[in-house]
C-alpha cells in the first residue's frame, strides 16, 4: 500500500510540474508572437511582381559587366 502511495505521490507531482512547464511554455510563447506582432510592419511588403520595376542597365554597362566577369 505504501509502493502504490508513493507511485500516486510521484505521479501527482509529475503532473504538476509538467503543468507548470506547459503554463510557462504558453507564457513564453504569448509574449513571443506579442513581441513579433509589436515588431512587424503594419503593412505586408509588396509581392516582387507588384514592385516597380528596376531600371535596367545601359547596354555599355552590361558590356562592360560581361567582360569584367
Amino acid at each position: 500500500m505504501l509502493e502504490y502511495q508513493l507511485h500516486r505521490h510521484h505521479a501527482r507531482d509529475l503532473i504538476a510540474e509538467m503543468t507548470e512547464v506547459r503554463s510557462a511554455q504558453r507564457l513564453r510563447r504569448a509574449r513571443r508572437s506579442a513581441r513579433a506582432a509589436a515588431s512587424a510592419p503594419a503593412t505586408p511588403p509588396a509581392r516582387t511582381a507588384d514592385r516597380a520595376a528596376a531600371p535596367a542597365p545601359s547596354s555599355g554597362r552590361l558590356r562592360r559587366a560581361l567582360r569584367i566577369a
